[in-house]
């Protein structure tokens, strides 16, 4: 079963001759794990935030891309919230911007799982520790 269908995804920004990224294919499937990799500036993290639905207003997007058979492009702020941490994640490279150092690392998980509606209360912090325990 497909999970993520990326088909053709062009992005272009305005300043800039040449598209940020240009013709991208690839799909990944259940259980199956891939990396993206690239020089700098080849579009590794424009193609995650096109994902994720979080591009800039100015960023115009050709192509699509299906999530658990869900169009992101062109999808409203409440369909994209619909899929965000319930479908799809993002783990950005800053800890520092990503986290908050006010917040355990538990409170920030169940936060997030508040927030879309996974999990709430003894709920949400079992499934923190669940998810801690994994990752060692």
């Amino acid at each position: 079963m497909t999970l993520l269908d990326v088909n053709q995804l062009s992005i272009r920004y305005p300043e800039t001759q040449a598209p940020a990224v240009d013709d991208l294919t690839f799909s990944l499937d259940a259980g199956e794990v891939v990396g993206l990799v690239g020089e700098s500036g080849s579009g590794k993290t424009q193609t995650a935030l096109a994902i994720m639905g979080l591009l800039p207003t100015n960023a115009t997007l050709g192509g699509s891309i299906l999530v658990d058979g869900a169009e992101v492009i062109g999808a409203s702020e409440k369909s994209l919230r619909r899929i965000r941490a319930r479908k799809v994640a993002m783990v950005f490279q800053d800890p520092g911007l990503a986290l908050n150092p006010y917040l355990s690392i538990g409170d920030q998980l169940t936060g997030v799982m508040s927030a879309h509606g996974i999990a709430h209360g003894k709920k949400a912090r079992d499934r923190a520790l669940q998810t801690l325990e994994r990752v060692g």
